[in-house]
């Protein structure tokens, strides 16, 4: 019997469709819908056995090869302000909220001579 593997499209026109892929399709870590390409993300969703594929815009659907770079690879810099400006103040503020916790706790505790 054939391994499967369940795609699912995220973004684009097919955003939320999941798709059965065999061993071979799976392996060239791209696949169609409607025309638009999806590229595996490397994401794998154990709860529901997906692995994601994003949608990737003007990218071209035929073969570059093995090692072809994905399209968005190199767009990390929205990314990395996405991540610095609604992340990072959100962990921040859970770390700080933390200590102060911890702090608070250790000066009700008896202290030690």
């Amino acid at each position: 019997m054939a391994a499967t593997y369940l795609a699912r499209l995220v973004d684009g026109p097919c955003d939320g469709t999941t798709k059965k892929l065999t061993q071979a399709q799976f392996n060239t870590r791209q696949t169609t819908c409607s025309g638009q390409t999806y590229i595996y993300t490397g994401t794998y969703v154990r709860q529901s056995g997906w692995y994601l594929f994003e949608y990737q815009a003007g990218a071209s659907t035929g073969s570059a090869g093995a090692y072809a770079v994905p399209p968005r690879t190199h767009q990390g810099w929205n990314h990395l302000r996405h991540t610095l400006n609604t992340v990072m103040p959100t962990a921040i503020h859970h770390s700080r909220a933390g200590t102060a916790a911890a702090l608070r706790t250790l000066s009700k505790l008896p202290k030690v001579r």
